[in-house]
This record gives structure tokens, C-alpha cells and sequence, in this order.
């Protein structure tokens, strides 16, 4: 399936970045349902290059930032 490999590498990015556990999950499910509604065409480019998949879930974060869920998920976030 390929949205289950986008979201373990959506999590490990998002790991990587010091979000905890679960604040990585739940943004993790968001981000990958974001790039889910790109065409199939996007997403095997995501799945093949990490670089391209990084910018997919650079602008997934850009989305979410300004909904209410996130900032409840993160009240003192920038």
C-alpha cells in the first residue's frame, strides 16, 4: 500500500524533527492524507525520492499550521 510507506517515512521526518511520539502520529496521519489527495503519479515519485516526498510534507505542514487542530496540538507553536 503505498500511503502506509508514505506515512512511515512521513513519521520518521516528522521524528526527526523532535516531535514527540505522539504528536508525530497524529500529524503524520494528516500530512499523509494530504499527499494521499495528490494524483498516484505524485505519489510514487514520493515514495521513490525522498527529497520531492520532503517537500510534499513540508507543504502538508504549511496547510495544517493554520487549522485550529494544530494549534490546539501545538498552542505555543510558531
Amino acid at each position: 500500500v503505498i500511503g502506509n510507506k508514505i506515512y512511515k517515512q512521513v513519521i520518521a521526518t516528522l521524528g526527526a524533527r523532535n516531535f514527540t511520539q505522539e504528536h508525530s502520529e497524529k500529524l503524520a496521519r494528516k500530512v499523509t492524507g494530504i499527499l494521499i489527495e495528490l494524483s498516484e503519479e505524485d505519489l510514487r515519485n514520493f515514495e521513490s525520492d525522498a527529497a520531492q516526498l520532503n517537500e510534499g510534507i513540508e507543504a502538508a505542514l504549511k496547510k495544517l499550521k493554520d487549522t485550529a487542530e494544530y494549534s490546539a496540538m501545538f498552542p505555543l507553536s510558531q
